[in-house]
């Protein structure tokens, strides 16, 4: 098994992610900053926003670095093939990207639609969480313990 290789799907998928996100950022801060969306919910209706945004970005990191640590231990832990523990894991990080990147999504949708920066911040947060976990074939050989490295 040859772990580059192994890893070419997972690395695809969250360039791909990476790059549709910060597309939609950058779409997001043309609209408001150029003036083409203008904001359209009141103050009042922006703080409760601001607090929905938090509390889902909060739950969602929290529950989704939570369930995939869980899993890749799960993994680790197993007596699977190394490819067996790499689909496994694959599956896993498809998880943990979406949960990283729902919240974003919905705090960029409020940025657009309130011209609030702090929602954009937001989600800038959640694309530097999206490219820390950036898969790499020695951090995947570490975490899933696998016996055939190459």
């Amino acid at each position: 098994m040859d772990l580059q290789q192994a890893i070419k799907p997972i690395a695809l998928l969250h360039k791909g992610l990476m790059l549709v996100f910060s597309l939609v950022l950058a779409g997001g801060l043309f609209l408001v900053n150029g003036k083409i969306m203008l904001p359209i919910l009141s103050e009042q209706q922006d703080r409760l926003f601001q607090v929905i945004a938090v509390a889902l970005s909060g739950a969602f990191l929290f529950i989704g670095f939570k369930l995939f640590n869980k899993t890749v231990l799960k993994i680790r832990n197993s007596d699977a093939s190394d490819d067996q523990k790499i689909m496994q894991y694959r599956a896993a990080s498809i998880v943990w990207y979406a949960m990283i990147e729902g919240p974003g999504l919905f705090a960029m949708v409020c940025y657009i639609i309130t011209g609030n920066i702090a929602f954009f911040i937001l989600a800038l947060v959640h694309l530097f969480v999206l490219f820390l976990f950036m898969p790499k074939a020695q951090v995947l050989s570490l975490l899933l313990n696998l016996k055939n490295q190459q």
